[in-house]
This record gives structure tokens, C-alpha cells and sequence, in this order.
């Protein structure tokens, strides 16, 4: 059995609508995954072309509909389609 490290990124995540008010949060940090969905979810995959196998989230309120926001519009998007799905969050 070959162990390979665990890929768990500390990252801000957040849908913004504004893009000039993204752009001045990500502060030239582009790693960041800060701006309108598309640009959150085109992160979302370079993390994941990157091997990263699970995030851990930082700057995210403790409000159940951020949450949802973030499953329902983000990582909805790399929902599992079969078993040979490379990147996917099985649901729930």
C-alpha cells in the first residue's frame, strides 16, 4: 500500500457579485477563491488539477446559509456523475 499526504488547503472561499469588491478582497492573491461563480468554480478546479483531495475552509461566517450557497453553487458543480469521475463531492 503506497500512502501519499493528504492535500488539505487552508483557503477563503466566497461568491462575491461584485467584481470590482472581489477583486479588492483577493488583493492580488489570486489562490484566493473570491469573485462571482464562475471564477470561484475555475479555482475550485485548479485546486483540484493540483491533487488537492479536500478543502478546509477559513474566513467562512457561521451562517448555515453561506453554506448552502457555497454546496449548492460551488461545489455542486464537481458533484460525482459516476465512479470514474476523477474530482467529486459525493452529495449530502
Amino acid at each position: 500500500m503506497i500512502l501519499r499526504p493528504s492535500r488539505k488547503p487552508y483557503t477563503a472561499i466566497r461568491i462575491v457579485r461584485d467584481e470590482d469588491k472581489a477583486k479588492g478582497l483577493r488583493g492580488g492573491e489570486d489562490w484566493k477563491m473570491i469573485g462571482f461563480l464562475a471564477y470561484v468554480i475555475d479555482r475550485v478546479g485548479d485546486f483540484l488539477d493540483a491533487g488537492v483531495d479536500e478543502f478546509i475552509l477559513q474566513s467562512i461566517p457561521n451562517n448555515p446559509t453561506v453554506y448552502e450557497e457555497l454546496d449548492g453553487e460551488i461545489f455542486s458543480a464537481f458533484a460525482c456523475q459516476s465512479v470514474d469521475t476523477p474530482f467529486c463531492f459525493p452529495p449530502g
